[in-house]
């Protein structure tokens, strides 16, 4: 382990609740499985990777499991300047990358930032670098991390780690995006979320043991003003759990590292995925992800990369190994 990702691992493990945190360690399981079987994708090369390539890292492409199912990949604005994919979210044929910018070495100096891509040319449509919004007083503070992004009616959620958003996705790159923004009870910390009918679940992040999720109604927190009401149930989620999502037969977890990942079925199965995913989305015939693999605060300059965000064969990756990551 160089002295990089040792730092990077180390200042990890102080920033609970964050999904996005110091993964870059992560051995890979010594039963190396096997890979996909063939489906309608066939992975992608470097040079098919869409969108604007950053200028930092190698030019070979990580192998792994499932990348004989990666139909797209694509690289996004901002990585040269420390972007961190954390989120993603698809609303028709818009495609929303949510993240964070880890420029600075203070810990809570890194802005939540917001992009739009178009998936045929990975050109980026809008980009928001920056939000914010009084909580505690009349004075403004802005978001960080960015963890997860859910649509539902009432809007776009995103969540940090004491706080909820709710942003307006059709005022992202103009004018003022957020609508409402609320503290989170003192028991729970934001990583990741998930929008399921009329509920809402937030995630936490634990890099040495399994954490919990809190149900909320979505209904009770549009009606409170200032605080997210009470859980109105908990659940166990895997260790490291990066992403959540709803998915064929019920609620599916990410839980990986930036060398390793598993995807956790609802009947409790592991499924082998993309290394450094963080949210999950399934659309469709297709899985979207983001990776936080390729990242410049995570790659050393000799390791291999993965494209910011991906889209996969659902079942190529569903019929896919299984995989155990030795965490």
């Amino acid at each position: 382990m160089n002295r990089r990702r040792l730092a990077a691992l180390l200042v990890t493990v102080g920033l609970a609740g964050c999904a996005g945190s110091g993964t870059g360690a992560d051995p890979i399981d010594p039963a190396d499985p096997p890979s996909v079987a063939a489906g309608r994708c066939d992975g992608v090369t470097r040079s098919e990777v869409r969108g604007p390539e950053p200028g930092y890292g190698p030019h070979t492409m990580r192998t792994y499991p499932v990348a004989a199912a990666v139909c797209a990949g694509y690289w996004v604005e901002g990585m040269d300047d420390w972007f961190i994919p954390q989120s993603i979210e698809l609303i028709g044929s818009r495609v929303l990358v949510g993240g964070y910018q880890r420029r600075s070495p203070r810990l809570g100096d890194h802005p939540c930032q917001l992009l739009e891509l178009d998936p045929r040319t990975g050109r980026t449509v809008g980009f928001l670098a920056r939000w914010e919004a009084p909580v505690y007083s009349s004075a403004p503070t802005f978001c960080r991390h960015s963890g997860g992004m859910e649509a539902s009616p009432a809007g776009l959620w995103l969540v940090e780690s004491n706080r909820l958003w709710l942003l307006d996705a059709d005022r992202l790159f103009d004018g003022d995006p957020v609508r409402r923004v609320w503290t989170l009870p003192p028991q729970v910390k934001g990583s990741t979320l998930v929008v399921d009918g009329d509920r809402l679940g937030i995630g936490r992040f634990r890099i040495d043991r399994s954490a919990r999720m809190a149900w909320f109604s979505i209904p009770e927190i549009l009606a409170a003003d200032g605080a997210v009401p009470a859980p109105v149930r908990w659940r166990g989620v895997p260790r490291r759990l990066q992403g959540i999502a709803t998915g064929p037969g019920g609620i599916w977890f990410t839980s990986t590292g930036t060398h390793c990942a598993e995807l956790h079925a609802p009947d409790g199965r592991r499924l082998a995925f993309v290394p450094g995913a963080e949210d999950v989305e399934f659309v469709g015939r297709d899985i979207w992800t983001v990776s936080e693999a390729g990242a410049r605060y995570f790659l050393d300059p000799d390791e291999e990369t993965v494209p910011a965000v991906l889209r996969l064969d659902r079942d190529a990756v569903l019929n896919g190994p299984e995989q155990h990551c030795s965490w």
